[in-house]
């Protein structure tokens, strides 16, 4: 186990080629903790998705419908700035209910 002190909370985390993203950090015992994470250091914009993922960790939030229509947020798993605007699909569901008469000739 690495303990690494002094580290700001939020972001990315490197070692012998593994990328973690910062989880939780424990106050009391002065200890960050971080999970596994594929990092996108080349991250590029994601269009007409149906899912709110940060480009650069991946994690999907799943509350982005409370965002206003475009603007700027920041990804609550590894706190990397986003920009975003939303695309809004209309789609119908159609269903048969009475035909109009036919005219047979």
């Amino acid at each position: 186990m690495v303990v690494l002190k002094d580290l700001d909370f939020g972001g990315f985390i490197t070692i012998n080629g593994h990328s973690y993203r910062h989880c939780m950090y424990n106050i009391e015992k002065n200890m960050l903790c971080a999970e596994p994470v594929k990092l996108n250091k080349k991250a590029e914009e994601i269009e007409y998705s149906s899912k709110f993922k940060c480009p650069f960790c991946g994690s999907v939030n799943h509350d982005a419908w409370e965002l206003s229509d475009e603007g700027e947020t920041y990804c609550g798993s590894c706190g990397s700035d986003l920009e975003y605007e939303s695309v809004v699909t209309v789609e119908y569901n159609i269903r048969p209910k009475k035909c109009s008469p036919i005219t047979q000739m």
